[in-house]
């Protein structure tokens, strides 16, 4: 696993990684930006950009980050066709695809990076599986049992209590 650091501001070049023979799409991740080179912190927004270029015509395009465990299970999809948005692109195209949540929601800890790319449902253009170390750090002012280490994921949820109130 290649960590990111303060130095390269969580940039990773994709571009010379090592892929799977099985991926032959078309379609090649060449680079990642992570939160604008700014520390990612839990409940807080987070950004990623990611730079492709393709060798031949690819249909059907989605884009995928994803947070694992350092073992390699997966706490945290995010897929750029969620909304059944898929993209077409000619033989020859270098594009860049932002994505922004507005609230991570990872605990503190340290997390796999694994990107992916495919064509319709299944089939795979390019994957990275375990490319990159994440640091998610605990945001200011997060109650401490929230800020522990692993976390895992902290979802908000609307909570209606019944019952006798508690007193002011």
């Amino acid at each position: 696993l290649q960590q990111f650091t303060n130095e390269d501001s969580l940039n990773l070049d994709l571009s010379l990684l090592p892929r799977d023979p099985r991926n032959t799409g078309h379609l090649r991740l060449v680079r990642v930006e992570l939160n604008g080179g700014e520390p990612i912190a839990n409940r807080e927004p987070f950004t990623a950009r990611l730079w492709f270029t393709t060798s031949g015509r690819v249909e059907g395009v989605s884009i995928g980050l994803g947070f694992s465990t350092l073992e390699g299970t997966r706490l945290l999809t995010i897929d750029s066709d969620y909304h059944r948005e898929r993209h077409d692109f000619p033989a020859g195209t270098s594009g860049c695809v932002e994505l922004r949540l507005p609230e991570l929601s990872l605990g503190p800890g340290t997390y796999g990076l694994d990107l992916g790319a495919r064509s319709g449902e299944t089939s795979s253009l390019d994957y990275l599986p375990g490319c990159g170390m994440v640091e998610v750090h605990p945001k200011a002012g997060v109650p401490a049992g929230f800020a522990l280490l692993g976390g895992g994921i902290r979802a908000a949820a609307d909570w209606r209590w019944s019952g006798p109130a508690s007193p002011p």
